[in-house]
């Protein structure tokens, strides 16, 4: 056994070269300003240089709107359906199923109830990752929870 010899003479060629701080820096696509992505985090997702508004999921932006970041999500059970059969170029069923999959959602709609300045509230937002104009079952039901609640409410488009 060699201390400096190289045991097996093959190089390993099958991957891609992948560097050590791939993931842990953003371009800003607004001013070109690379920055650490932790520090984006640490200013909401907002560029410190320019002001651009990173695109974000609703659930990270629900946990900025909440205090402390604790809320509970509601009508998880809600599920976009087609009672008009709407027909694109794509059918529109099988794109509510690609968004599905993709978001791992069942709806464009998250309701969350939580406290917002110590009150309580509850905030439907929508999700772009998925479809925007799948929201409708949830629309009935969530106008009229608030008020039996007695709480505040608020509708929340990114």
């Amino acid at each position: 056994m060699s201390w400096f010899k190289r045991e097996s003479q093959e190089l390993d060629t099958s991957g891609e070269k992948k560097m050590k701080s791939e993931g842990l820096w953003v371009k800003c696509d607004g001013c070109r300003q690379i920055i650490w992505k932790k520090d984006l985090e640490a200013n909401f997702h907002v560029c410190p240089k320019c002001e651009k508004h990173f695109r974000i999921d609703t659930r990270t932006r629900l946990g900025y709107l909440f205090d402390d970041g604790v809320y509970v999500e509601e009508d998880g059970n809600l599920v976009t359906t087609d009672p008009l059969e709407f027909t694109d170029l794509k059918a529109y069923k099988g794109r509510v199923k690609a968004a599905q999959k993709s978001t791992g959602r069942k709806d464009a709609i998250v309701n969350a109830r939580g406290k917002i300045c110590g009150r309580e509230a509850i905030v439907s937002a929508m999700e772009y990752g998925f479809i925007a104009a799948a929201w409708a079952p949830w629309w009935v039901r969530q106008s009229r929870e608030p008020w039996k609640k007695r709480c505040g409410s608020g509708c929340l488009w990114w």
